[in-house]
C-alpha cells in the first residue's frame, strides 16, 4: 500500500513538474519547436488525375450507381459484431440516397451496419429507406423527433453503433466498393485511431482525385495539438476538414462526443458543422495515417446545400452558425498559439466570406459580440488581431440592425 501510495506521489510531482516546466518556455521558444516539429513530421500532397485507367473504372461505376442501373441487394444474414458502423445523417436526401445506399450494399466489406439518423426530414427519405430496412439487415433507421442539426444527429447515431471503427459518412455521397475493406485492413494492422483514405471529388463536370494529407507520427503532442493541426509552415493555414473520408475508433469518436460537451451538442450548426466534431476527434486521437487509396466519391456540388444557396432568407443561421464554431474553438484553444490558431483564422475567413449577410442578421447580435469581446479579452492575442475584432465590432454596431439586441459597445 506504502510502495502504491510513493507511486502516486511521483507521478502527481512529475506532473505538476511538468506543467510548471511548460509555463516558464518563452512563447517564441515554443513557436520555434512547434515548426521544427511540423517539419519533421507532416506531408502534404496533392494529386489531381483525369486520366487514370481506374478512375475512368470509377466514373463509369459512379455513373451507373446515378442511373439505378446496380440493382439493391437482399441480405438476410444479421450482423452481430459489425467491423464498421457507418453513421450518415439525414436530411431531405431523397435524390441521393439510392447511390449511397446500393454502394455501401455493395462493398466487398460486408460485416458492417449501415446507421441513418433522420433529422426530421419533410420529403420521402425516410420512406426510401424503410424500403432498404426491409430487403438489409444491416441498415438501421432512427429518426429524431425534431430537427437537431448533424453534429446532434450523429451523436444519436454513435449511441447505436456497435462497430469497432465508425465512418461518417455523408448522405449524398457515394462509398466506393473496395473502400470499407482497404481502410478497415489499414487501420486494424495498424492498431491506428484514425485512417484517412484518397477521395474522388465532383466540382459541377470536374471529376478528379485528391489525395491531400497531412501526417502526424504522434498527435498526441498535446499542448498544442490545436496548433499543430491547423498550422501549414508553407501557406500559413490548412486544417484537414473532411469527416467522411476517416475510418475512426469507435471510442475516440465517443470521447470526442463526451469533449465537445451538451452545451455544443444540441447546437443546430447550419454551416461547417464538421469543425467542432472533427477538431474533438483529433483532440482524442493518438495515431493517424494516411492511405493512398481511392474509397469515397464526395459530390461536391450540392446545390442545395446551405453554403451554396446563402442569403438573407439564412443569414442568422450563417452567422450564428461561425460564431457558434469560433466561440467553441475559442474556449479549446485560449493559449499561448491562440494568435496563429484556427480559431482565429476562421474569424478572419468567416467575417470576409459573409460580410454581406451582417446587413440581415436580426437576432444573436448580443451573443456575436460577446464572442468578441471575450477573444479580445485573450492574454495570447496580438495587438494586430485585437484591432482586428474592434473592427469587426465597429461593422456590426454601425448596420442598420435592430438596436434592442445589441446590448454591447467598444
Amino acid at each position: 500500500m506504502d510502495d502504491l501510495l510513493n507511486i502516486l506521489i511521483k507521478i502527481i510531482i512529475y506532473i505538476i513538474f511538468i506543467k510548471i516546466f511548460l509555463l516558464k518556455i518563452d512563447k517564441k521558444e515554443l513557436e520555434i519547436k512547434l515548426t521544427d516539429y511540423i517539419k519533421n513530421n507532416t506531408n502534404h500532397d496533392i494529386y489531381s488525375h483525369n486520366d487514370d485507367k481506374d478512375l475512368k473504372d470509377i466514373k463509369e461505376y459512379i455513373e451507373n450507381l446515378n442511373l439505378n442501373l446496380i440493382e439493391k441487394k437482399n441480405y438476410t444474414k444479421t450482423i452481430s459484431f459489425p467491423k464498421i458502423s457507418i453513421i450518415v445523417s439525414m436530411y431531405n436526401k431523397e435524390k441521393y440516397l439510392n447511390p449511397l445506399i446500393i454502394s455501401i450494399q455493395n462493398q466487398i466489406l460486408e460485416e458492417f451496419e449501415l446507421i441513418i439518423v433522420d433529422d426530421f426530414s419533410t420529403d420521402s427519405s425516410v420512406k426510401i429507406v424503410e424500403n432498404f430496412q426491409n430487403i438489409d439487415k444491416r441498415i438501421k433507421l432512427i429518426q429524431n423527433k425534431k430537427n437537431f442539426g448533424s453534429l446532434y444527429t450523429r451523436y444519436i447515431g454513435s449511441t447505436y453503433a456497435k462497430g469497432k471503427y465508425f465512418l461518417l459518412a455523408d448522405s449524398d455521397d457515394i462509398i466506393l466498393r473496395y473502400g470499407l475493406e482497404k481502410a478497415y485492413t489499414y487501420i486494424h494492422q495498424n492498431r491506428l485511431d484514425i485512417v484517412e483514405f484518397s477521395s474522388i471529388f465532383r466540382n459541377n463536370d470536374s471529376i478528379y482525385v485528391n489525395r491531400e494529407h497531412y501526417i502526424y507520427k504522434n498527435i498526441i503532442y498535446k499542448p498544442f495539438l490545436g496548433y499543430v493541426f491547423y498550422y501549414n509552415t508553407t501557406d500559413g493555414f490548412e486544417w484537414n476538414q473532411a469527416l467522411w473520408n476517416k475510418l475512426i475508433f469507435n471510442r475516440v469518436v465517443k470521447k470526442a462526443f463526451k469533449y465537445i460537451g451538451k452545451k455544443y451538442l444540441i447546437k443546430n450548426i447550419k454551416i461547417e458543422n464538421d469543425v467542432i466534431l472533427l477538431f474533438s476527434i483529433f483532440q482524442n486521437a493518438r495515431s493517424y495515417k494516411f492511405l493512398d487509396e481511392v474509397g469515397y466519391y464526395y459530390y461536391g456540388a450540392n446545390n442545395n446545400s446551405i453554403t451554396n444557396s446563402y442569403g438573407p432568407h439564412n443569414a442568422n443561421e450563417i452567422i450564428s452558425s461561425i460564431f457558434i464554431n469560433i466561440n467553441f474553438l475559442f474556449e479549446k484553444l485560449d493559449n499561448p498559439f491562440l494568435d496563429k490558431s484556427f480559431c482565429i483564422f476562421k474569424l478572419k475567413q468567416g467575417f470576409n466570406r459573409y460580410k454581406k449577410l451582417f446587413n440581415y442578421l436580426t437576432k444573436d447580435i448580443s451573443n456575436i459580440l460577446k464572442t468578441l469581446d471575450n477573444i479580445k479579452a485573450s492574454k495570447y492575442l496580438s495587438q494586430e488581431n485585437k484591432d482586428f475584432i474592434v473592427m469587426i465590432k465597429t461593422f456590426i454596431l454601425n448596420l442598420n440592425l435592430s438596436k434592442s439586441d445589441i446590448i454591447y459597445s467598444l
